[in-house]
């Protein structure tokens, strides 16, 4: 009996042992993935196992393993897929390590397996020679005019994602929003979240050189935030070939049509198709250097007119650019009255946020435009071109109801574009979505939101300084919105060391509908830091009490009541008119010094600074614009942003205590300078006439603090120099990807570099050098230009940056020599 237990339990160890080894054993598949026609490495290609969302992407150099255990793999079967290649499914056997190399082709284009390749000139050249000398006739833009109305649809999907999304708590309590799941033939699952339809109106004519666009229906709907929906801008793009760059996601691509095509790209005839009407040649193209900002892709070209009639263009993570796997683009032409016009235009991305994660959730973006009713050379409606705007809105185009639509869709809604209507009027009535809503926008912008009014700022609730110690602040403000033409904002605080109560208030009147003629009024006491950039965090705001490196002498209480009047002249170009009337006193029971006629000093409790202002800016095609002379907002990118400001003060006309008349210029831009990045430049001059404090000369911005600030002079101490006359400079210049993505391994860090420079060019003329007015301790007047210098990494973790500043001048007082300054910037 003993003998019969003995060997029961040796069996059912045996047998559990091999249960256990059972359910051990996993099914593990490694690899490489290339592209059939030209070997190169596939990277972030999706791999994973039909029926699972288990899978990984491919590395740099195409290489990929993933493993699951046995008991969880559905199929035998492994799925491949990458946006402009055909999906591929290869068999697999459970529960066996295997190595299996793929190749993909291509869902657009060729193969080079049909190309032959004839001994001297590349036959592909001969016709692209053609082709670029006739791009001044097909290009649209050299139209006597054009017209034509575009319908289009853009949609962002949410793919490949877990059922672990699913269980997280903030999207836990809407289980119903996954009803319109949908699951594609490859085993890839998606959900339509975010929905977007315009009409639009395009008009152009060549001479007198101007355009229009008139927005006649517009609507956005979805699960999606307004960062999502503001993203949807940049697939709303119609590239024009026939330029020599296309821009895309701020990056400049050169165009397959590119004046020195040799330079960027390798061209292959791959055929030439000829019917009873015409002919077509067949051209495909490659980048020329890995890793080049370029497109691959294939042209038709007709061989009567030399012009486009079809067109795809594709680019990959490969191309340093952020949070895209791959883009592609196709356009389609249509004949009419001898000239070949855009008739379809298609835009798909392929969107992550963890590029080199093995999570493969990320967004698909499409848009597809169809464009109607052209006309070419024709007359255009009288006065299309009135009015101040380049892109208008109609009054309606925000609430056109859904008979608009049918009329004006090219193509009817999917069903799950019809569910995700309902979905998103179910959840935006949700009133847990509502309460989740708030809580993201407080943590965005630090105002908790009511029906019409929002409260806060949270990261301004408590600060501390020197001058205060513990200050306490209180804000609240309108909502934002479009429709509302009265804004309103104000915040009021106390500083428990000074005692003093400071307050805010801000109010501006929108007299017409469109925001095109403005009233405003500031009416502030706070405490302000002469010297101090526009562009840092404000001084009240609770990081900048623990990233301050430098004292704070430099603070003063300035009172200041400000009316003005701003009239938008034409889209990009304001004009504002104002009075300003302000108090400048010195912080910690202190006094200003002069010298009074006597020779004397005195010592002087405060100063008015009493008077007119005038102030005007032109952006081209800005619509942002305000009448601010400095404005974080402006971005000046294809065009230069000019800006001039005149004021003046007087004594005995605006009571104030001193007159003087002061004018001040800027001129900035961004210059796209194609293969080798971007180049900006800020260039400012101003001159101040007549005796002032150090109050109203002209301070350079310092910055003191320990992230660095593009807008000023990171070495150089608050209140440092003083002048009556100067130039600034400041440039900098991006080389992208263009030195770092040569390097193998650092290049998949996608980090790019820079360069900068800038300088303050100033004097003091001997009247403004004390003569009078006293300077506090450590102000000297400027009488040698200051110079920085340096370099930096940038699109760090894809938001941060890392500057290595040199300071090149001398000063007075402590300062430094070098610092490594850390900041946030984000691109694609």
């Amino acid at each position: 009996m003993k003998v019969i237990c003995k060997y029961r339990f040796l069996l059912i160890f045996l047998f559990s042992l091999n249960t256990f080894q059972n359910l051990a054993q996993k099914t593990t598949i490694y690899g490489n993935i290339k592209e059939d026609s030209t070997f190169f490495n596939i990277m972030y290609a999706k791999v994973h196992f039909k029926g699972t969302q288990v899978g990984t992407t491919s590395d740099s150099l195409g290489m990929f393993k993933l493993s699951i255990p046995n008991e969880k793999l559905m199929f035998d079967s492994l799925i491949i897929s990458y946006l402009g290649f055909k999906t591929k499914k290869i068999p697999i056997k459970r529960g066996e390590k295997q190595e299996i190399n793929i190749l993909l082709s291509s869902t657009f284009f060729k193969t080079f397996d049909e190309v032959r390749v004839i001994a001297g000139e590349n036959p592909a050249w001969k016709y692209l020679r053609k082709i670029i000398k006739n791009k001044t006739l097909n290009n649209p833009q050299n139209h006597e005019n054009y017209s034509n109305i575009e319908y289009s649809k853009t949609r962002f999907d949410l793919n490949n994602f877990t059922d672990k999304i699913k269980t997280n708590i903030l999207l836990k309590p809407f289980d119903y929003i996954w009803e319109n799941t949908k699951i594609t033939k490859d085993g890839i699952n998606y959900l339509p979240v975010l929905l977007s339809e315009r009409i639009i109106e395009h008009y152009y004519q060549k001479s007198p050189k101007d355009k229009k666009d008139i927005i006649i229906g517009d609507k956005t709907t979805g699960l999606a935030g307004p960062k999502l929906k503001e993203f949807t801008n940049d697939l709303y793009i119609t590239p024009n070939i026939y330029n020599n760059y296309i821009t895309i996601l701020g990056k400049s691509f050169p165009s397959p049509l590119n004046n020195n095509y040799k330079n960027h790209y390798k061209f292959y005839l791959m055929d030439s198709i000829k019917n009873e009407a015409e002919q077509t040649y067949i051209i495909k193209f490659l980048p020329k250097y890995k890793r080049q900002l370029a497109f691959t892709g294939e042209m038709e070209i007709d061989s009567s007119t030399l012009a486009v009639k079809k067109i795809q263009l594709r680019f990959d993570i490969k191309a340093n650019v952020n949070f895209v796997r791959s883009y592609y683009i196709s356009q389609s032409y249509k004949k009419i009255n001898d000239y070949w016009t855009l008739s379809e235009s298609n835009v798909i991305g392929d969107f992550t946020v963890l590029e080199n994660s093995s999570d493969l959730t990320g967004f698909f973006g499409r848009k597809k435009s169809t464009f109607t009713n052209n006309k070419i050379n024709s007359k255009l409606k009288k006065n299309i071109f009135k009015g101040i705007e380049r892109i208008e809105y109609t009054d309606s185009s925000s609430i056109q109801n859904d008979f608009f639509w049918e009329n004006y869709r090219t193509e009817s809604l999917s069903e799950e574009e019809i569910k995700l209507l309902k979905i998103t009027k179910k959840i935006e009535n949700d009133p847990s979505f509502k309460i989740r809503k708030n809580i993201f926008k407080a943590i965005g912008n630090g105002y908790i939101p009511f029906k019409t009014i929002e409260i806060g700022n949270l990261y301004k609730l408590y600060s501390f300084n020197n001058i205060e110690n513990n200050r306490f602040n209180f804000s609240i403000r309108t909502k934002p919105n479009k429709i509302n033409r009265f804004i309103f904002s104000g915040n009021i605080g106390y500083g428990t060391k000074d005692k003093k109560w400071k307050y805010n208030l801000i109010s501006t009147i929108n007299v017409n509908k469109n925001n095109q003629t403005r009233f405003g009024i500031k009416y502030n006491y706070d405490i302000k830091q002469i010297g101090r950039s526009f562009n840092q965090i404000e001084l009240d705001h609770i990081l900048s009490s623990l990233i301050q490196i430098g004292n704070t002498e430099s603070r003063n209480y300035v009172g200041q009541i400000n009316f003005y009047f701003e009239q938008i002249l034409w889209t990009g170009t304001i004009l504002r008119l104002g009075y300003f009337r302000k108090t400048y006193s010195p912080t910690n029971n202190d006094t200003y010094k002069s010298i009074n006629e006597q020779g004397n000093i005195e010592d002087i409790d405060y100063y008015n600074s009493n008077g007119i202002d005038a102030t005007f800016k032109f952006n081209y095609l800005f619509k942002k614009i305000t009448g601010e002379f400095y404005d974080k907002n402006d971005f000046p990118e294809k065009y230069p942003s000019f800006t001039l400001n005149f004021k003046l003060a007087d004594q005995s006309i605006f009571k104030s205590s001193y007159s003087y008349q002061k004018i001040t210029a800027s001129i900035k831009q961004k210059v796209n300078t194609k293969k080798i990045g971007y180049f900006n430049y800020n260039i400012e001059s101003g001159k101040t006439y007549g005796v002032v404090p150090h109050l109203d000369l002209d301070i350079p911005f310092g910055n003191q603090l320990i992230l660095t600030d593009d807008y000023a002079f990171n070495l150089m101490n608050f209140m440092e120099f003083a002048s009556d006359q100067y130039i600034s400079i400041y440039f900098s210049h991006h080389f992208e990807g263009l030195i770092l993505d040569k390097i193998p391994l650092i290049n998949r860090l996608k980090w790019r570099t820079f360069m900068f420079g800038r300088t303050f060019i100033g004097g003091l003329s001997e009247k403004n050098n004390q003569m009078r007015y006293l300077f506090p301790e450590n102000l000297i007047a400027i009488n040698k230009p200051y110079y920085e210098v340096g370099f930096g990494l940038e699109n760090i973790f894809k938001f941060a940056k890392i500057d290595f500043t040199w300071r090149l001048s001398e000063g007075q007082g402590e300062y430094y020599r070098f610092l490594i300054k850390p900041g946030f910037k984000f691109s694609f």
